[in-house]
């Protein structure tokens, strides 16, 4: 898993973390959190892969 996953809201980036997300979720499932941000990765990637096909 990366650092980071960098998304563009309106042309501003926001970074999910590890570090920041277990922070945020309260730290006592850290399973949860990874389980969490390798979703977001797939998701993101397969909305990439649409958008650049075409897709809306």
């Amino acid at each position: 898993m990366s650092n980071a996953i960098t998304v563009l809201d309106n042309r501003h980036p926001i970074s999910f973390t590890f570090d920041a997300t277990s922070a945020y979720h309260g730290g006592g499932s850290p399973g949860g959190v990874t389980h969490a941000l390798e979703a977001m990765q797939v998701a993101l990637r397969l909305l990439s892969e649409r958008r650049r096909n075409g897709a809306r």
